[in-house]
């Protein structure tokens, strides 16, 4: 908004817009003006005459605009904090009493935390327990358990970084045959093993961020892999699975996966 004392009408620049000689203002990029500019003219040449009060006003007006959207960053804080479902630990607490009268499932006797070879080097035990769970996407617990049990017995020097890194993709492609997407994951566990055995002396990384930088691997299995590998729990693993059953208890309810 401009005071206009008469006389002519410089053209003038604020905030990203353009006060022309008519009065109107016109943007000159695309910097959103979120402030009012009060611009006062003489009525002799033109000149602003009290330039100090411009800028004064304007921050102002920013000072007002930072302490707003504080103030809206802080509420919204506050909104998302997260709240325990109503009875969770009753419901919790009924699932496991009925687990524990009823039949085992294949994950029980074959999950992913289940399937490294016991005794072997601790690097080694990380390895397997990351490439389970590489082997384990889109894929059975039974056939994932039996492709690793192939990897383990048939590859020369058994389940290693250094025996994948070397085993060729044909070979990798049939050990793990019928998991799916086999002939991606072959590929992708040779290139894990080259960069383990470059960048990790042999070892997994120790972190999800630098996990979820190898090929195949994703927040899920990184969480996983930090538990089972490490003994760290940093994060929840959520797969579909996680997904519905959190929603069938009535302890979320959202339908599509938000990110």
């Amino acid at each position: 908004e401009c005071a206009l004392n008469g006389g002519a009408l410089p053209t003038m620049r604020k905030n990203g817009a353009r006060i022309a000689r008519n009065g109107r203002v016109k943007r000159t990029h695309s910097i959103p003006i979120t402030s009012r500019v009060l611009c006062t003219f003489s009525s002799n040449d033109g000149d602003a005459s009290n330039p100090n009060d411009d800028v004064k006003e304007r921050d102002d007006v920013k000072e007002r605009d930072k302490s707003k959207g504080q103030s809206m960053e802080a509420d919204e804080v506050a909104r998302e904090q997260p709240t325990s479902p109503k009875n969770w630990e009753k419901v919790y607490n009924s699932i496991r009493a009925m687990r524990e009268h009823g039949e085992e499932a294949p994950v029980d006797l074959m999950g992913c935390e289940r399937l490294a070879e016991p005794g072997v080097a601790a690097a080694t035990m990380r390895y397997q327990s990351l490439t389970a769970l590489m082997l384990s996407s889109q894929t059975s617990d039974p056939i994932t358990a039996q492709a690793m049990k192939n990897l383990q017995v048939n590859l020369e020097g058994g389940l290693t970084v250094e025996s994948v890194r070397t085993a060729s993709a044909a070979t990798l492609e049939k050990l793990i045959y019928p998991a799916g997407f086999y002939r991606r994951k072959a590929q992708y566990l040779k290139q894990t093993a080259e960069i383990l055995s470059q960048r990790y002396d042999g070892d997994i990384p120790a972190n999800v961020t630098e996990m979820c930088k190898l090929p195949g691997v994703g927040p899920k299995m990184a969480y996983l892999c930090m538990q089972t590998a490490w003994g760290r729990s940093v994060g929840i693993g959520v797969d579909v699975h996680v997904h519905r059953i959190s929603n069938r208890l009535g302890w979320v309810n959202v339908w599509r996966t938000q990110l």
